[in-house]
């Protein structure tokens, strides 16, 4: 194999650069983050000695130490704990996914499920620590960021950003060609996704017309999206801050930024960019000096815990290259670390997409793999993990037989208790070298069992083999909720009795409008978004819902009802939310903004929830958030699938 050499002061240099120039772009950023507006920085418009904390590094410093003790075959599920042990925001997808991880789903579900922040800038952000222990390598740096991404992100735009950018950033410790870099990067992900179309066009805006201002008026014409951390419009404009930047370190990163929208991590990512194309020598000390070599993280106020943080940059550097050097070799990788840099053999090196890239591309983020010392397991839940009462759920099991010789074995589904299972019995199986075998399962249950989270059990045992691992199958509760209208809104219909509201019949049926008879109806939701344009039928008017929590404890709690409908809550009989505002777009996470999110308190036992939403002329969005107050974690102990009467 042919190898290029990058001697090991270069390497260095290269990385403390891309940690200064994202400690730079994010410094630069971080005070203006979420404005909209296009925007006229030229410094910064804040300084800190080391720097703005920011998740856009402080994440990575986890992720560094996860490799340090578990090694280089660290994946999303070993990720995983990392984030419950030590990662302690519970902002947007963050706090999403590892309610996920508590109630026992494993990644990618655990990125996908409930998560309407899957197509955020969380993981793209967090590419560069890929690119530093993989440098030259974009493969390996993409293999590494799709495992990082899936654990938050799985099945959105954000997993294609985060290989785009791992990948550009790997290849720039060898080349510093923008277009080049751009092409490697696109070359990484779907070119039918909407990431590398959004990069393309930017590319292709920006060659016939150079005015920054102009193509990001394009970007958001065709990419724009409400949600300011979006990942597709931020990467546009990190590309076009690149662009536009012509080789200029402040120049490219305030160009970025002054696109607005999410700019503590557009200006982030292309400082760390620059920083490794130009080294920590190449980098103008008018942006590197006033930050100096300190590390500043929120590890004072709890959001980081329970890990060895580097101080500096020169720790987080010599930490970063020293792996670096180990993971080259032990994937004997075309890129050495040695004494003096040779790339005499660069153009040798193929900086294409590999098989395993490839096969990243379309993968189903509601499957999960499972490679057993003997056999290799796909469990697919066929859509989402959530289970209603009385409906049944179907999953289906792949078993492959990676052996020269036929593999015999009996399977059985472990169901948890007061669950029906189709096939109940053992099934007897064999599978040829290489083959493999489809298994279908149907689960059900009733009301009074629905927990939740409801773990399963695939037993396998082979013949003539070391007993392998179960398979764990969870599905957790969907939320259950009582519904009835829509009734005419007469624009007072929050401070006007319905009749409903009069004297709710357990039973459900009340005499409604003009002699019709109405019932509450179950209607159960899978997510916190709430679907209730079927119930509107596309047209103005008012609904009363209730929802049943059973809490086995008092507890403070965050209750949020975002949505751009007129909305009144109500708490065990006590208003706790009032809010009208049509234009408000909701953004349903833990911390959310009053008036449509309160703490408050549950009291141990059941929860009533009743809320009052009119329709106005839009399609109506609605969401119900709960979570814990302070850091506002998720609750995993809040049952939210049954009626008190269940």
């Amino acid at each position: 194999m042919r190898r290029v050499i990058l001697s090991w002061e270069d390497y260095w240099d290269k990385v403390y650069g891309c940690w200064m120039g994202k400690n730079c772009g994010g410094t630069l950023g971080a005070p203006m983050e979420g404005r909209k507006e296009i925007l006229d920085l030229d410094w910064y418009p804040r300084l800190e000695e080391g720097g703005i904390p920011n998740d856009d590094l402080e994440m990575q410093l986890i992720w560094l130490e996860a490799m340090e003790k578990e090694g280089f075959d660290l994946d999303a599920q070993k990720l995983a704990e990392y984030w419950l042990n030590h990662i302690f925001y519970n902002w947007d997808e963050y706090g999403l996914n590892k309610t996920n991880l508590k109630k026992g789903l494993r990644p990618p579900v655990s990125g996908v499920f409930n998560n309407w922040f899957k197509n955020s800038m969380g993981c793209p952000i967090r590419s560069e620590i890929w690119a530093c222990l993989a440098p030259g390598c974009p493969n390996l740096a993409a293999r590494y960021a799709y495992q990082d991404a899936i654990v938050d992100h799985a099945g959105g735009e954000s997993v294609y950003g985060e290989m785009f950018f791992a990948a550009v950033e790997s290849a720039a410790f060898l080349i510093s060609d923008r277009e080049k870099l751009l092409d490697i990067g696109l070359s990484m992900i779907p070119p039918e996704c909407r990431t590398a179309q959004a990069v393309q066009d930017t590319r292709r805006w920006f060659s016939e017309n150079p005015d920054w201002k102009e193509i990001r008026g394009k970007i958001l014409d065709k990419y724009g999206h409400p949600n300011v951390t979006d990942s597709v419009q931020n990467i546009a404009f990190t590309v076009l801050g690149w662009l536009a930047g012509e080789g200029d370190f402040g120049r490219s990163i305030c160009t970025a930024v002054n696109c607005g929208y999410d700019t503590d991590c557009t200006g982030a990512t292309l400082g760390a960019i620059l920083g490794i194309i130009l080294g920590r020598k190449g980098l103008p000390e008018k942006w590197t000096k006033p930050l100096g070599d300190e590390i500043a993280t929120n590890e004072s106020w709890g959001g980081l815990q329970n890990f060895t943080a580097p101080t500096n940059l020169q720790e987080l550097t010599d930490r970063t290259c020293n792996m670096g050097r180990k993971l080259l070799t032990y994937f004997d990788a075309p890129v050495l670390i040695g004494e003096r840099t040779d790339l005499s053999e660069l153009n040798s090196l193929i900086f294409g997409p590999d098989d395993t890239v490839k096969s990243l591309w379309h993968k189903d983020p509601y499957q999960i793999e499972f490679s057993l010392n003997s056999l290799n397991v796909t469990l697919d839940y066929l859509g989402s993990p959530a289970l209603r009462a009385d409906i049944p759920k179907m999953v289906s099991v792949k078993l492959q037989n990676p052996n020269p010789v036929p593999l015999k074995l009996k399977a059985k589904l472990m169901a948890p208790k007061g669950f029906k299972v189709r096939p109940a019995g053992e099934e007897m199986i064999s599978i040829p070298p290489g083959g493999e075998v489809w298994l279908g399962y149907e689960l059900m249950v009733k009301p009074s069992k629905l927990e939740i989270s409801n773990r399963a059990m695939l037993n396998i045992e082979l013949s003539d083999r070391p007993a392998p691992e179960v398979i764990p199958i969870v599905l957790v509760g969907a939320s259950k909720w009582l519904i009835v209208g829509p009734f005419p809104d007469d624009g007072s219909s929050l401070g006007n009795l319905l009749p409903p509201e009069e004297e709710f019949d357990i039973d459900g049926v009340w005499k409604g409008v003009d002699g019709r008879m109405i019932s509450w109806e179950e209607i159960w939701f899978e997510e916190n978004q709430l679907d209730l344009e079927p119930i509107f039928n596309g047209r103005p008017g008012v609904i009363l819902m209730r929802h049943y929590l059973y809490s086995p404890d008092d507890r403070e709690a965050r209750i949020g009802f975002p949505t751009n409908g007129n909305v009144r809550v109500r708490l065990n009989g006590r208003e706790i939310i009032r809010a009208n505002d049509p234009n408000h777009i909701p953004r349903p996470n833990y911390g959310g903004y009053p008036p449509y999110y309160v703490n408050t308190n549950l009291k141990a036992g059941w929860n009533l929830i009743e809320v009052k939403l009119a329709r106005g002329d839009k399609p109506v969005e609605a969401h119900f958030i709960l979570c814990d107050v302070g850091l506002v974690p998720g609750f995993a102990d809040i049952l939210e699938s049954r009626f008190p009467w269940d």
